[in-house]
């Protein structure tokens, strides 16, 4: 609920703003893209997807391979406690 308020907001800002600078003779697209917060959605966008960029390659990549090392070592160390010799693979 409190998210659609904030958009709700936000969109009812931008308007304000464009029909402001549109009173002062700009255009429609240039007023609206000059809207509030215009800079600020652009930096936002950028760190949201270079986000989900960065935690998708961690999930494929960088989790698995420290799983496997830890559990090479946590099956190393339980061997070498039990005497038994290491299965490898």
């Amino acid at each position: 609920m409190t998210l659609l308020g904030l958009i709700s907001k936000h969109g009812i800002l931008i308007v304000e703003v464009a029909n402001e600078l549109q009173r002062h003779g700009r255009p429609r697209r240039a007023a609206v893209e000059q809207g509030a917060g215009a800079l600020s959605r652009f930096s936002m966008g950028l760190v949201i997807s270079t986000g989900i960029a960065i935690g998708t390659l961690f999930t494929l990549f960088v989790v698995p391979a420290v799983y496997l090392m830890l559990t090479a070592r946590h099956e190393a160390a339980l061997a070498a406690d039990a005497g038994a010799p290491v299965a490898r693979g």
